[in-house]
């Protein structure tokens, strides 16, 4: 597939072919997965690689917003129950400053 560019080349970008605009864009190739190789040998993985992968895994599978809990703080919030500590968010906000600097 060929497109027209008219701006400097860089890295990045693509090169002009025949000293035209036109350009080819190089097919993507993925990288290898963890479990194959370049060559013909298999990868070993040492047992910490394999204990990462599994909580890798484990981690994929918990979803990312705990519905549950979400649910109880618009239950308060809608209530007016929803009490906030202002000196617990000003302590945890100079907290994270602190980890920042």
């Amino acid at each position: 597939m060929a497109s027209e560019i008219s701006g400097p080349t860089g890295p990045g970008r693509p090169t002009p072919i025949n000293g035209h605009n036109t350009v080819s864009t190089p097919p993507r190739q993925d990288p290898p997965s963890p479990t194959q190789s370049a060559g013909d040998s298999p990868i070993q993985l040492s047992s910490d690689a394999r204990a990462l992968q599994t909580a890798e895994a484990s981690l994929r599978a918990l979803p990312e917003v705990n519905a549950e809990r979400v649910a109880e703080i618009k239950a308060a919030l809608s209530s007016g129950q929803y009490q906030v500590d202002e000196l617990v968010v000003a302590d945890k906000l100079l907290a994270m400053e602190e980890l920042l600097d």
